[in-house]
């Protein structure tokens, strides 16, 4: 019907309205540009209208949530493409776009970036790069178009121009590269900002490409105190006619050759860089290290001052125990020969000497207390400074192998030992556990060692 038929029509010259790139207002293909879209959005409408279309001639308009979500779908689509074709190099995009017999691969064309022209900018600069910028004319098929095309991503020609040697030594493998390409799609917006940003020359034939060379100078910014890029246009080749491959790579090694200076400004700009980065890092490791290194000092001390203060506890907590276990010992009796009177002679391993009278017995008002073998070790402590705990006292008397221990028999009477009048005992230090199962472990080597001989 006629209602569906300008339904479908409308909806044709609104799409093809959203596919339209916008247009600054200073641009001077804005006249010719906008006439194509006037007849391209008129020849679609008109198609529409009288080529019934599966999709517009559904009776039942879609609810909110169905447009929502085609909404969202298309948007995301419209993402994903643009995604996957700013992966895409452009030289791929304009040998698809322009060249009929297109069988070269992207490996074997030269190498053209996208994206925006800032972008490229600093691409270039990170690099020491000068950009060469390419932008197809309004006529897509004018064979200036697709001579200069052909000429650009002719690699094995224009190799020689990109790249050079900087040492008469290096070989080709090492050939260091002074160029960086980059397109952008005739009529958009950025290939228009482009040109104005460039200052390029714009050609009253519209049948002919723009193809300059640009400088990436940089600047520091008055008022933010940062560097800030200024492109400066070195050269633009009239296109007309457009180069041949040949003469393409003749005319960028004439410009390469002529502002070598700009290029080894930016090689150097760009090795200073990368030494004060290394610079950078090596002085946040140093301080990184310091850092540690006080860390570690601050633990140490900390750690010795716990050690300290832990032994000066331990210290004084044996110095209250001796001062206890002295007060505890029974008064030491005269030499009056009483038979209730022991003497006990020490000899220390150090060849020191000690001695002390004891009472057997205790009488009190109330009952008797017999004196246990503990009081001896509780003076050897409290006089000499040993734990009892870690002694033993061995009988001096030959032919008699006794020896005490505290935790064994310091409970034993000492009238019930028969130690006499005087007895004399040797003073040794219990070895511990771990010295026990070296002595052990010494033994078994040995007997290994003799067993193999």
């Amino acid at each position: 019907t006629i209602a569906s038929g300008l339904q479908r029509a409308v909806v044709a010259g609104i799409s093809n309205s959203d596919e339209n790139e916008e247009e600054d207002e200073g641009s001077e293909y804005k006249t010719s540009t906008l006439l194509s879209k006037i007849i391209r959005t008129t020849s679609r409408m008109w198609n529409a209208a009288i080529n019934p279309s599966p999709i517009l001639t559904k009776t039942s308009k879609p609810s909110s949530e169905e447009s929502r979500s085609s909404t969202t779908e298309e948007n995301s689509s419209e993402e994903a493409a643009a995604s996957d074709e700013r992966k895409v190099d452009f030289g791929t995009y304009l040998a698809k776009t322009y060249l009929k017999n297109n069988n070269a691969s992207s490996s074997s064309t030269t190498p053209i970036l996208g994206g925006s022209l800032s972008d490229a900018l600093q691409t270039c600069r990170s690099k020491a790069h000068l950009l060469l910028v390419f932008l197809p004319s309004a006529k897509a098929k004018s064979n200036e178009n697709i001579s200069a095309i052909q000429s650009l991503l002719d690699y094995d020609m224009i190799e020689k121009a990109l790249t050079y040697k900087q040492k008469q030594k290096e070989s080709a493998s090492t050939r260091s590269s002074c160029y960086s390409i980059w397109s952008a799609k005739s009529g958009s917006s950025e290939a228009t900002k482009a040109m104005k940003r460039l200052q390029a020359v714009v050609p009253k034939n519209r049948k002919l490409p723009i193809l300059l060379v640009a400088y990436p100078a940089q600047a520091m910014d008055k008022y933010t105190g940062n560097a800030k890029l200024q492109p400066r246009l070195l050269s633009q080749h009239h296109c007309n006619p457009p180069p041949t491959s040949s003469s393409l790579a003749k005319w960028l090694v004439a410009l390469r050759k002529r502002h070598a200076k700009q290029i080894s400004k930016m090689r150097i700009e760009l090795k200073e860089l990368q030494l004060y980065r290394e610079r950078v890092l090596s002085y946040r490791e140093s301080q990184v290290g310091d850092i540690q290194r006080e860390v570690d000092t601050l633990r140490e001390k900390e750690e010795l001052k716990l050690k300290q203060e832990e032994e000066e506890q331990a210290r004084i907590a044996k110095e209250e125990r001796r001062q206890e276990l002295l007060e505890s010992l029974p008064a030491e009796p005269p030499n009056t020969g009483d038979a209730n009177v022991i003497t006990i002679a020490l000899r220390f391993a150090n060849g020191s000497r000690g001695q002390r009278r004891f009472p057997m017995t205790l009488e009190t008002e109330e009952q008797t207390e017999i004196l246990q073998m503990g009081v001896v070790f509780n003076w050897i402590e409290g006089e000499f400074g040993i734990e009892r705990e870690t002694l033993e006292l061995a009988m001096m008397k030959a032919g008699d192998g006794r020896s005490f221990e505290y935790e064994r028999d310091g409970s034993l009477e000492l009238n019930g030992l028969g130690l006499g009048k005087m007895c004399g005992l040797r003073v040794m230090e219990l070895k511990k556990e771990d010295d026990l199962v070296q002595e052990d472990d010494k033994e078994n080597k040995n007997g290994t060692q003799e067993t193999k001989e």
